[in-house]
């Protein structure tokens, strides 16, 4: 090589679906959680409503899910899925059984990701047609 670099330059068309927040508001949800990344600022965010429902419906039923009083133990990942399905469904109930499912079977997380992703998909499909 010559030594040369090489600068490309982007269109600014991005690829893929669009985002669900605008430039400001993900630099203001990200100032909640200085230092992370923009994908764990999201997990976060997904997972506050199902942490915070299950923890206000029966901690005790759902404590495999929430962890302990000040949310140690807590299945963040799993959270945060079910985050996700309930910002397509809002629907507390179906989000209810699925959470007692899982406390009752208690699966590897790798496990349950794939079944909430599964019951998603279904529910996009679903709406879809």
């Amino acid at each position: 090589m010559s030594g040369k670099t090489i600068s490309e330059n982007f269109s600014g068309n991005t690829r893929g679906r669009p985002g669900k927040y605008t430039p400001q508001g993900k630099v203001l949800l990200s100032q909640l959680y200085p230092g992370y990344g923009w994908r764990h600022v999201q997990n976060c965010i997904y997972g506050a409503h199902p942490w915070k429902l299950l923890r206000t419906t029966n901690h005790e039923k759902y404590k495999w899910l929430v962890g302990d009083e000040d949310g140690r133990g807590a299945r963040k990942t799993i959270l945060s899925e079910l985050g996700r399905l309930f910002d397509i469904t809002h629907d507390e109930e179906d989000l209810l059984a699925i959470a007692g499912w899982l406390c009752d079977e208690r699966p590897k997380t790798h496990d349950a990701i794939w079944m909430i992703r599964a019951v998603r998909r279904d529910f996009k499909q679903a709406v879809m047609e």
